[in-house]
């Protein structure tokens, strides 16, 4: 919490550097505006033609794609450029220099990473997913607006230790940069449907081993079938709950790298 001013002030200078060319951001924002909107109008269209995926009908396929967008965009904002850059700082040495700020030095490389366009985007994906719970009907669910900014906390908290963790297999691998572009352009993108789309294996590694199923499917099944002996509830708060752990997960790595890595001059 003491590097928090920091990172704060570093987020305005970014963003007012960012802004000193409006027109290239407004431009690129519109740009992604209109690429989601394709997306979505895309997963529309296959719902229309196949009636339902996975079990999951238009409003609730809304609301898998749109969970996955917004927590990753949020993460993202200042944890994807960690991800991508840890390597290259470690390879080159400069992770030294960070190690000698008297800031902590996830704090300082978050500053750095700071991505503007991301917190744009997840506004768009977090009006798609206010959308498509207008559209569903959440039956004997829980609050739809408290288990949305529950399932987002928790999803993000997912992504967020994903990204994370698998940014800190750097500390002992060479070329984890792939790894890690393959866990979030790939593996992540896997749960822009409903996991039951998927054979068992593949359902059983999405949900223990790298959870991004938390992120979107079991919470909108707790919110939207309902379940008997308290299930619903339980589902419904499942992303805050493994989100929880993942962050936790994603930062013990994190730290237990930093003392197994040497700088340069060692």
């Amino acid at each position: 919490m003491r590097d928090l001013p920091f990172l704060i002030a570093q987020t305005s200078l970014a963003l007012q550097a960012r802004l000193q060319n409006r027109f290239n951001f407004v431009v690129e924002q519109v740009s992604n505006l209109v690429f989601y909107v394709c997306a979505t109008i895309g997963l529309a269209i296959i719902v229309a033609r196949f009636g339902e995926i996975g079990g999951f009908a238009l409003a609730e396929m809304m609301l898998v794609y749109g969970l996955n967008l917004v927590t990753y965009f949020i993460a993202g904002t200042y944890l994807w450029g960690v991800a991508r850059t840890l390597e290259g700082l470690i390879r080159s040495g400069e992770l030294d220099l960070v190690l000698a700020r008297p800031i902590g030095p996830l704090t300082l490389l978050m500053a750095r990473s700071f991505e503007p366009s991301m917190p744009v985007k997840a506004v768009g994906a977090f009006a798609l997913c206010v959308y498509a719970l207008l559209l569903l009907d959440e039956g004997n669910g829980p609050s739809p607006a408290i288990w949305l900014s529950v399932t987002i906390v928790g999803g993000t908290l997912i992504q967020g230790g994903v990204m994370l963790a698998f940014a800190s297999i750097a500390f002992w691998v060479a070329g984890s940069r792939d790894l890690v572009e393959l866990m979030i352009y790939g593996v992540r993108r896997t749960v822009d449907v409903p996991i039951s789309v998927y054979p068992s294996p593949v359902q059983l590694v999405l949900t223990v081993a790298i959870p991004y199923a938390f992120v979107n499917y079991y919470p909108i099944l707790g919110l939207a079938v309902s379940i008997e002996n308290g299930a619903t509830t339980v589902l419904a708060s499942s992303a805050l709950i493994v989100g929880l752990v993942s962050a936790a997960a994603g930062t013990a790595l994190w730290r237990l790298g930093l003392r197994r890595y040497r700088t340069v001059g060692a």
